[in-house]
């Protein structure tokens, strides 16, 4: 009888110092009850396609990361497979995952609520609330914009574009702008209808952006279709919208030296509104990997303009700092795949780094002048970024 009790004993005394060893491993600090007044940033990480891996983390208002958010909330359990991007409407937090076609809804803590799912989707990407009762999705493969019922989260119904839409913008509770490869489709919010296409190659994933003008920004370049094609036609080119007159578009055009990357340009602005932010490739060279291509040479930078430029950035214009040069072959860069950036409200800058889509990424803050303020650690594909509060 006593050397069973001592046996029970040894055992429950071996599990409490084996998982008091596994948390000391574990980087993500452990903090109490987690909610949105506790985050100051959310990170979507991607995960990889079909290991239902993704994950959204978060970084507290001190500066502490807190990595996977739903499980934390939700027992351990995974959000899904491939996320995409997080809104957040009317309290409640929603998050689009691409390969299990469906956008998760979640509480203020972060816990599970419902599935949207239904065969309007096949792979949505962004969310943007419409109203103060719904909001709209995009869908990377299917061509339409899905419209939700944000009170009881059901489909409404949808609306079908000519080509893919990706990012969207809602501007002035007025009109829903989609970014398509080689057009901006401007949508009625409130009758659903297309009121103008224009003929903008909004690039990749770039965002579109309001400033504190009203005015619509995109970065803009044309390209031709298929994965194989990254060499550019013409001039990139920086589009300003008027949506009090939507044939009164400016172009501020780039050197040509100057590429959005075709899959990954990204394009911000600050808190404030009257600076734009883009990440543009410096004299690039390619080469060929199976089927597609990848650069091979030349800078990756973060440049900045303000709003009311009326010229481009020439050869000469250097970007706040470099986040990479492919000539430095055997020097660390800075930033191994920038996935994404956003500005902060101290207009610092955040960078998504996915390094190779396999290894856990990373969320480097910079100052304006390059120099690296913090490091968090996250996991894999870190690609969406969005500041809680703003």
């Amino acid at each position: 009888m006593k050397i069973k009790n001592l046996k029970t004993f040894l055992l429950v005394f071996a599990s409490i110092c084996f998982f008091a060893c596994s948390d000391d491993d574990n980087n993500t600090p452990e903090i109490g009850p987690v909610d949105l007044s506790n985050i100051e940033t959310i990170i979507v990480n991607e995960g990889n396609y079909e290991k239902n891996n993704a994950m959204i983390s978060g970084i507290t208002k001190d500066k502490k990361v807190i990595t996977d958010l739903y499980g934390k909330a939700n027992k351990g359990y995974k959000i899904g497979d491939s996320a995409q991007s997080v809104a957040i409407i009317n309290g409640k937090i929603y998050v689009a995952l691409s390969r299990t076609k469906e956008v998760v809804v979640l509480d203020k803590d972060f816990k599970y609520i419902k599935s949207i799912k239904s065969e309007h989707f096949m792979g949505p990407q962004y969310i943007v609330q419409t109203s103060n009762k719904e909001a709209a999705v995009s869908d990377l493969y299917n061509g339409k914009i899905v419209f939700i019922d944000t009170e009881e989260d059901e489909i409404l119904g949808d609306f079908t574009l000519e080509g893919n839409g990706k990012q969207l913008l809602n501007v002035n509770n007025k009109h829903l702008y989609v970014a398509k490869d080689n057009y901006i489709d401007i949508i009625s919010i409130a009758d659903k209808n297309l009121v103008k296409t224009l003929p903008l190659p909004v690039t990749s994933n770039s965002k579109l952006v309001l400033d504190k003008n009203g005015y619509v920004w995109a970065l803009c370049c044309k390209y031709e279709d298929g994965w194989t094609t990254i060499e550019k036609e013409g001039n990139a080119y920086l589009a300003k919208i008027n949506p009090n007159n939507l044939d009164d578009i400016q172009k501020i055009e780039l050197d040509n030296s100057l590429y959005p990357q075709k899959f990954a340009a990204r394009l911000e602005t600050n808190k404030a509104k009257d600076k734009l932010y883009m990440t543009l490739w410096s004299n690039p060279s390619f080469k060929s990997l199976k089927d597609y291509q990848i650069v091979d040479g030349g800078k990756l930078g973060i440049f900045s303009l303000p709003i009311n430029a009326t010229e481009g950035l020439s050869s000469e214009s250097e970007p706040l700092f470099w986040t990479k040069d492919m000539a430095k072959t055997n020097e660390k860069n800075p930033v191994e795949q920038l996935y994404n950036f956003a500005v902060t409200k101290d207009e610092t800058i955040y960078i998504c780094d996915a390094k190779d889509n396999a290894q856990n990424g990373a969320l480097y803050e910079y100052s304006k002048d390059g120099k690296r303020i913090n490091t968090f650690a996250l996991t894999i594909s870190p690609q969406y970024i969005l500041f809680v509060n703003e």
